[in-house]
């Protein structure tokens, strides 16, 4: 009974509106999930704390290798992203949403000076539209930062994602 209420008390938390997400903390573990949502879950299980997903194959995440039969699923308009291979398994989980950070209080708004200052040079990093991925390859993380001039978020992390560690 207590694994299912904090399914369910966790699936509110991630479905609460955009002014309670700002006030809710949801824990980044790189190379383990965001939240509820771990890497090896079954889309169904998501899809169980989260509700119907919308089918996101034009979203998938660059710089995080493709498997064979990849989709993608995103939830809240897009601010909660999975990725799933052939069987339905997530192996790579994306939020957009502030109160998304790590341990060490990265995220949602974080400087990216900040991160290379604590976690060193990214891996990769890639570009992509109005921003950057800085990918940290052997923690099984990236931070997706706007690369927008001119604006108050310009420098700032906008997306977190987790996927499983690489060396």
């Amino acid at each position: 009974m207590g694994t299912r209420l904090a399914a369910i008390a966790c699936a509110v938390l991630l479905t609460a509106s955009p002014a309670a997400a700002q006030q809710t903390r949801y824990l980044v573990v790189p190379g383990v999930g965001i939240g509820p949502i771990k890497l090896g879950m079954s889309i169904a299980t998501v899809a169980q704390m989260l509700g119907e997903p919308r089918p996101s194959d034009d979203l998938l995440e660059p710089g995080i290798p493709e498997l064979d039969g990849t989709h993608g699923y995103s939830w809240r308009d897009g601010h909660i992203f999975v990725e799933t291979n052939r069987a339905g398994t997530v192996y790579y989980v994306g939020v957009a949403m502030p109160g998304v950070v790590t341990s060490e209080g990265f995220g949602y708004g974080t400087d990216m000076d900040e991160i290379q200052d604590r976690l060193g040079v990214p891996s990769r990093t890639i570009p992509v539209g109005n921003s950057i991925r800085m990918i940290y390859d052997e923690l099984g993380v990236q931070f997706a930062v706007s690369m927008l001039i001119g604006t108050d978020h310009y420098h700032k992390v906008d997306a977190v994602g987790v996927f499983a560690p690489r060396q």
